[in-house]
């Protein structure tokens, strides 16, 4: 698996087109798109987004085959010290994120999301559900999605990554669906038919 961080400089001319779709800039940057038959799998981090006044704008993730393209957003927020985080961001400033002050739903989505828990764990898991889909994985709606922060991974349940690790401090949940532990078991890369659920909320189906 390679991993690579895209910081993309631009000139000011083309600035509105880079932040429109930067994947396609790092695509042209990769040298196109990848091989049907390639060794390995790519996740591309893109460095595109503003704060202005407290809200950011944000261009998000897209996926091709064996690659994935992800908000470096994203990677700054997913920090394993912030999963047991409950306190709210507002007025703090983390300098890897903005030089400023965070304003009260800087990082929040549809109003959700007011804990450094609650955006680490959507950090975590938006790139775990983006990574899905470059080993092929696919979106399937479930019963057991409840709303954005419950469920499956590839359904409603990314964003509730946390009650993975911290199910402690959180009702959110995240769980790796029957269908999708069977899709990813068809991988080249993953084997996951030997697997064990530590629970019985580990699977769902």
């Amino acid at each position: 698996m390679k991993f690579g961080l895209i910081i993309e400089r631009v000139p000011l001319s083309v600035k509105t087109e880079f932040q429109a779709e930067p994947w396609r800039s790092c695509k042209r940057e990769l040298g196109g798109g990848r091989p049907p038959d390639a060794p390995d799998i790519e996740i591309c981090f893109f460095d595109a987004y503003s704060i202005v006044d407290g809200v950011v704008s944000c261009p998000g993730v897209f996926h091709t085959h064996r690659r994935c393209y992800i908000n470096a957003l994203l990677l700054k927020t997913a920090i394993r010290e912030w999963l047991e985080d409950q306190c709210g961001y507002k007025d703090r400033v983390f300098s890897w994120i903005s030089p400023h002050a965070l304003g009260e739903a800087t990082l929040s989505w549809n109003g959700r999301g007011p804990s450094l828990g609650d955006v680490a764990g959507a950090g975590f898991g938006v790139i775990a559900h983006e990574l899905d889909h470059a080993f092929g994985g696919e979106h399937h709606p479930s019963q057991d999605d409840e709303r954005e922060r419950k469920g499956h991974l590839m359904g409603l349940g990314s964003r509730g990554f946390r009650g993975y690790f911290r199910p402690d401090l959180t009702n959110d949940r995240c769980v790796l669906s029957k269908i999708d532990a069977a899709s990813l078991s068809t991988s080249q890369f993953i084997d996951v038919r030997e697997l064990k659920p530590k629970g019985k909320h580990f699977f769902a189906a």
